[in-house]
């Protein structure tokens, strides 16, 4: 009987072993997912940032002017708006100096 008992431990261990590395790899695989889902929110609230940072450069625009700025451009030349257009992509439509632009901001 001492044999099945040995038998039963060594078994018992490796279960115990096979069950820690499992449980280890479900974790990690985890920690993958739940990194790659914080990188497209951070992502996601970067185009967000950029897109907020426009509008408001052009509401003081046309606070200032009296008019919305026609161009991108406009803004960044002359009320310090800075854009990383290598990450960025931005479509700015004014359709009119007295409506504000339509902005739309997307990841390159």
């Amino acid at each position: 009987m001492g044999h099945v008992t040995l038998t039963s431990r060594k078994f018992s261990n490796r279960a115990i072993v096979a069950a820690v590395v499992l449980l280890c790899a479900v974790l990690a695989a985890c920690a993958v997912l739940a990194n790659s889902i914080a990188a497209d929110v951070a992502q996601r609230n970067g185009c967000d940032a950029v897109r907020e940072a426009i509008l408001r450069s052009s509401m003081q625009c046309c606070a200032v002017e009296g008019a919305y700025p026609a161009t991108l451009g406009y803004l960044e030349k002359n009320y310090g708006l800075v854009i990383n257009h290598s990450a960025y992509v931005v479509m700015y439509d004014c359709v009119a100096e007295n409506v504000p632009p339509t902005v739309k901001v997307e990841l390159k």
